[in-house]
């Protein structure tokens, strides 16, 4: 039996029978998308009934779409909450553009590389873009390797925008001194603490009590952008600004979301007048600061702020070049 479930913007039919695996099929949200997934069903419960139906799933024939929407509902909700709902409303957007119509095995390179090109001349950012080629791709690997679906990846090889170099932002004379006069806490500290150890907002609002070892002078961050924990040295200024937090009874540190830290940094950016200045640049200050002290290597940099691609740290390398300049004398 056939159910018609409304959902997304679009009517998603599923028909489950004994023997065969689930097939489903999404048609337009309109009388005309009404009409014809009902007449699919209808042709499909007839097919398995006589016995003509052929399972199509280990075929490359699947739509594209049906494909991106099963990896939304399988794979997706299996990462962690931020990027979930990150690449939710990727694939959302993914399942009304026209390439998606087509079956997985029709989609070629070429026809990627137009949608690419589409996205570059409607001004999108090279991000976005190579986001959404990073979903499909991940799509047609899933498919492949998990589903048995006869595809192979038409996204592999195609070439990707170039993104820029990152921001580069960093306080000017004065401007750190009026954000944290303004700020109340615990945002005052927590500036501070970014400014000490490099962390990412997302990780600095995670860490715990039980994370933080102030007689050794670090802390442990269990969950972080790459998956991978890692251990943060801690300044005795970053020492001293977390002994001095109150404790929370369910052991978190810090009790905010990153935006409305975001938001409150952006607040006392306004006030003083101060322009273009993201909690993200917090970042690029400390990273900055990290090679300016001139005591450490790009490695142990890198093992400090998470960073496991050293290309985006290559920009930092001019600091490094000073101080090798001042060792040759």
């Amino acid at each position: 039996m056939a159910s018609f479930k409304k959902r997304d913007g679009g009517i998603q039919v599923s028909i489950r029978r004994k023997g065969y695996q689930p097939i489903y099929r999404t048609f337009d949200d309109t009388r005309q998308g009404e009409q014809d997934a009902e007449q699919w069903a209808e042709d499909i419960e007839l097919q398995i009934k006589h016995g003509r139906h052929q399972n199509q799933n280990n075929t490359g024939s699947t739509p594209l779409r049906e494909a991106l929407e099963r990896y939304r509902r399988e794979v997706t909700p299996l990462k962690k909450p931020s990027g979930a709902k990150k690449e939710n409303t990727r694939i959302i957007a993914l399942c009304k553009i026209p390439l998606t119509d087509r079956a997985m095995d029709q989609v070629t390179s070429m026809l990627i590389a137009s949608y690419r090109d589409e996205m570059l001349d409607a001004d999108y950012k090279a991000s976005t873009i190579n986001n959404n080629l990073a979903i499909l791709s991940r799509c047609y690997n899933v498919a492949a390797t998990e589903w048995g679906l006869a595809v192979q990846n038409p996204v592999k090889g195609v070439r990707r925008p170039r993104q820029g170099e990152g921001r580069d932002r960093r306080f000017k004379e004065g401007e750190e001194e009026l954000i944290l006069s303004y700020l109340r806490e615990p945002f005052k500290s927590m500036v501070v603490l970014l400014l000490e150890t490099a962390m990412r907002r997302g990780e600095l609002c995670r860490i715990e009590w039980r994370d933080i070892k102030l007689n050794e002078r670090y802390l442990i961050l269990r969950e972080t952008k790459n998956s991978e924990a890692r251990s943060v040295p801690l300044s005795t200024k970053a020492v001293r600004v977390l002994s001095g937090l109150p404790r929370n009874i369910d052991g978190k540190v810090f009790k905010i979301h990153p935006d409305t830290l975001s938001h409150a940094v952006l607040d006392a950016c306004r006030a003083n007048d101060i322009h273009d200045f993201h909690t993200h640049d917090l970042r690029h200050e400390a990273t900055s600061r990290l090679f300016e002290m001139g005591v450490f290597n790009i490695m142990e940099i890198a093992s400090i702020t998470g960073h496991k691609d050293l290309k985006m740290l290559k920009r930092y390398t001019h600091f490094e070049a000073s101080s090798l300049a001042a060792k040759l004398g």
